[in-house]
């Protein structure tokens, strides 16, 4: 499995979301995410690999590159059955 694509937000404000805890209702907090750019590329791909019949064992990656902003996502699973 391997996905490429593009990804073109919609404004120039970074993502911003305010919240408030249960037990201190009148006290709001704000947490604003990094500045994701213009542009992006959406890029992953997958492996899996079954070297015995009780044993298989797949890779991932997944990765936004981006001018402002780089993130590298990879996951490694092993499963053995007995």
């Amino acid at each position: 499995f391997m996905s490429i694509k593009r990804r073109q937000p919609g404004g120039d404000t970074p993502p911003q979301v305010e919240e408030r805890f249960a037990a201190l209702p009148g006290q709001p907090f704000s947490i604003e995410g990094a500045d994701p750019g213009r542009d992006a590329a959406l890029v992953g791909f997958a492996l899996s690999w079954l070297p015995r019949q009780n044993l298989a064992i797949y890779a991932r990656y997944d990765g936004t590159l981006g001018n402002n902003r780089t993130d590298h996502l990879v996951t490694v699973e092993l499963k053995d059955a007995w």
